[in-house]
């Protein structure tokens, strides 16, 4: 993970004015299959224009628009800090893209 720094206010994963912290990247209008498979990570939560869907309460609910989701909701970043949240995104991004650079490399060779 990236180093943090704030001139303004020091991280403090423990952030006393927050309850709960969480950020999602989301991606809309593009089938959420083509953005699972592109950048190789599972969404939190994904739907398909026009596809129903049961929610966790139990309704079902046809989406006007597609969604691809993935958030730092589950527990997966313990900080209260939104910017160590927002960090782990940029990260989570940013070893995907690592990755693609050197998979294309070795097909080069």
């Amino acid at each position: 993970m990236n180093n943090l720094f704030s001139r303004l206010t020091p991280i403090n994963n423990e952030y006393p004015t927050c309850d709960e912290t969480e950020a999602t990247l989301a991606i809309y209008d593009i089938d959420p299959d083509l953005i699972t498979q592109k950048l190789n990570i599972k969404p939190t939560y994904n739907q398909k224009q026009g596809v129903p869907k049961v929610k966790r309460t139990g309704v079902s609910r046809i989406a006007n628009r597609s969604s691809w989701l993935y958030s730092t909701e589950e527990s997966k970043v313990l900080s209260k800090d939104l910017r160590v949240h927002l960090n782990w995104l940029l990260d989570a991004i940013e070893r995907i893209q690592y990755t693609r650079i050197i998979v294309k490399k070795h097909q080069n060779s």
